[in-house]
């Protein structure tokens, strides 16, 4: 997962110097989708490794890299520009690839390396719409996944017969409760037989949208398979030409600012056709 390869290169990276252990940690928070408490953490491990300025520059570039990834989730636009920029002050040469984030923090990030003073959290209206990125759960997904593949094993070595087919989504039916403060579902979905998966979207109460913006295998915000769009109760959503495998699903509340946000509950089922 990228974000495991990651943390992996900043840890062989400042070696050298005794890597803060905190650091890893705010990024896993950011990745998993506990924003704020990443926030939190990424601000510790500045005020600790500032003072030692260009010795430990890698490391605090990653923090406020990290740092203004999980403000861009928060809807937090000029705060996030603030943190890329202090962000590049400590490594001009960084750059974000495309499927390496998501493309809102893409945008968010070269706003602030190019100096430029427009919002650009929503993509051109020309292109369509962009969700946000939220906090993901990406430990949800994790679990997921892990039960999928528990629930074959059990069926391979008791469970019905091996002529049995496995069904062609598992699981096929995934439902959340969004909150105001945590406004983003994820889940592990096993595709068993390849072919265009169709999402059905029921949404409590009914007048609330969400934001479908990522099935793929791999981490948050790499290899989407779809195109980012806003669903509502009823919206059917089709992802063609997908393999068999793991795969992560990442859907949020449409709702930006969070004292607008009520809890809604998100079901979602799926079938391959």
């Amino acid at each position: 997962m990228p974000s495991l390869i990651i943390v992996a290169t900043l840890l062989a990276v400042t070696s050298a110097h005794g890597s803060e252990p905190d650091l890893p940690t705010g990024i896993a928070q950011v990745t998993e989708g506990d924003l704020e408490a990443g926030i939190r953490t990424l601000d510790a491990v500045i005020a600790k490794l500032t003072p030692e300025g260009t010795a430990r520059g890698k490391e605090l570039a990653q923090a406020h890299l990290y740092k203004g990834v999980a403000q861009v989730g928060l809807m937090q636009e000029e705060p996030a520009k603030a943190s890329f920029r202090e962000a590049l002050q400590h490594d001009p040469e960084m750059r974000l690839a495309k499927g390496q984030f998501p493309d809102r923090v893409i945008r968010v990030f070269e706003a602030a390396r190019e100096g430029k003073a427009k919002s650009v959290m929503k993509r051109p209206s020309s292109g369509g719409k962009k969700a946000g990125i939220g906090g993901l759960g990406i430990a949800a997904i994790v679990g997921g996944v892990a039960a999928a593949g528990g629930a074959a094993a059990a069926a391979a070595g008791g469970g019905p017969p091996a002529t049995t087919p496995p069904p062609p989504v598992s699981p096929s039916t995934y439902s959340v409760m969004l909150q105001p403060d945590r406004n983003c579902g994820a889940t592990g979905v096993q595709v068993n037989r390849s072919g265009s998966l169709e999402f059905r979207v029921s949404i409590a109460p009914p007048l609330r949208c969400v934001q479908f913006f990522c099935f793929g295998p791999g981490a948050f915000g790499s290899n989407c398979l779809n195109t980012e769009r806003t669903v509502s109760d009823g919206s059917t959503v089709v992802v063609p030409n997908v393999a068999t495998g793991q795969n992560g699903l990442f859907f949020c509340d449409c709702e930006g600012e969070p004292q607008k946000r009520v809890p809604m509950t998100v079901t979602v089922t799926m079938t391959v056709r």
